[in-house]
Formats: C-alpha cells, structure tokens, sequence
C-alpha cells in the first residue's frame, strides 16, 4: 500500500504545526487565557488527527494528546468545552479502537490523558468510566 502523496504533504504540513503548536503551547498558557486557545481551531484539528488516527499514526497521535493533555493541565476547568467539542470523547475512541497505534509514544501518553482528564473530577472521571 502506497498512501496518496498528496495525503503524505498534507500529514507532515499537520505534523509541523502540532511540532510547533507542542513547542510554543508553554509561552502561549502564560500570555493568554486559556480558554481562548480551547475556543480557537486547536481543538477541531487535534479532533481530526484523532478521528483519522488510522491515517495519521502513532507519532502523530502521540504529539496530538501531549497537547491535549497541556491544555487541561494548564486549566482543568475547559473540559467542560472541550467536551462540546467531542475532543476528549474522539481521543478515548481512537484508544479504544486501537487504530494501529501501537507505539511506545501512544503508551506513554495513555497514563497522561487520563491523569489530565482526571483532574476535572466532576465530568472527567465518568467519561473515563464509560470508557474503561
């Protein structure tokens, strides 16, 4: 199977900007609020690496819940939003489906989603339930 190379262009141009996102993401929680990061584009793009996680791999859905879980950790309480989004719900799908992530990254960022999910005790912690 050889992927489409327009695919290919359009993943490592995703891949960059998450690279870039990941790197900068610190400065950004410092100089702005959170919540208008969560209300931004970031949410949707980090949905759509985990709805097609098949497409994206491991590496990419790694960097992809290292972000999520940066967002949560720097303010627990935009779960609330980020749940209308459907982002954590399509992030705990893809793990549940396993779509090919089978990388030493996507372990590693399990135990991460979950501990940031969990600081949101009130709607984290069931969503985390429903999933186990």
């Amino acid at each position: 199977y050889l992927p489409n190379p327009e695919l290919v262009n359009h993943l490592r141009l995703v891949a960059g900007f998450l690279r870039l996102t990941q790197a900068t993401l610190p400065i950004c929680l410092q100089q702005t609020r959170m919540r208008t990061i969560v209300k931004g584009q970031l949410p949707s793009i980090l949905k759509m690496m985990f709805d097609n996680s098949d497409s994206c791999g491991s590496l990419l859905w790694g960097v992809s819940t290292t972000i999520f879980c940066e967002l949560i950790n720097g303010d627990p309480t935009v779960l609330p939003e980020l749940l209308d989004t459907g982002l954590p719900q399509s992030l705990l799908y893809s793990l549940e489906n396993e779509s090919g992530l089978h990388h030493a990254h996507v372990v590693l960022s399990v135990c991460n989603v979950i501990s940031a999910m969990a600081l949101n005790a009130e709607q984290g912690l069931p969503l985390i339930e429903f999933f186990s």
